[in-house]
């Protein structure tokens, strides 16, 4: 009876390393989906940051907070078009497929400086893709 207990407890602790190491995996596999966040802040009539360097195939998420008015956030060359509602951060996920210089800008009219609202993505190669 008592070899059968130590043997019911050691299956207990190898299933309870097996269930550990498969929650890992699974957490870190969705830590790398998410990607690397980004926080940019817009304001009359800027960006914080308005250069930000990114490598092709990397996960980002962008977290961008309007801060004063309503905004719009877009890269054409990247397929971002988003409106940023005054006081509100939003979310928006994407993966850089192609390197290069993108401009971003201000798409929502903003103000008298509206036009001078623009930053710049730098994709590089990741080693990863070479």
């Amino acid at each position: 009876m008592r070899k059968l207990k130590e043997v019911s407890n050691c299956c207990k602790i190898i299933y309870l390393i097996i269930l550990i190491i498969a929650s890992n995996l699974i957490l870190c596999d969705e830590m790398e989906k998410k990607g690397r966040e980004i926080y940019i802040i817009a304001q009359k009539y800027r960006f914080i940051p308005d250069v930000i360097e990114l490598y092709r195939g990397e996960n980002i998420q962008l977290n961008i907070l309007a801060e004063d008015v309503e905004h719009g956030f877009c890269c054409k060359e990247l397929g971002i078009y988003l409106e940023l509602p005054a006081g509100e951060e939003v979310i928006y996920e994407f993966t850089p497929d192609k390197v290069g210089e993108f401009e971003f800008y201000c798409c929502v009219y903003c103000g008298i400086g509206h036009k001078n609202m623009k930053g710049k993505f730098i994709v590089k190669e990741s080693d990863k893709n070479k």
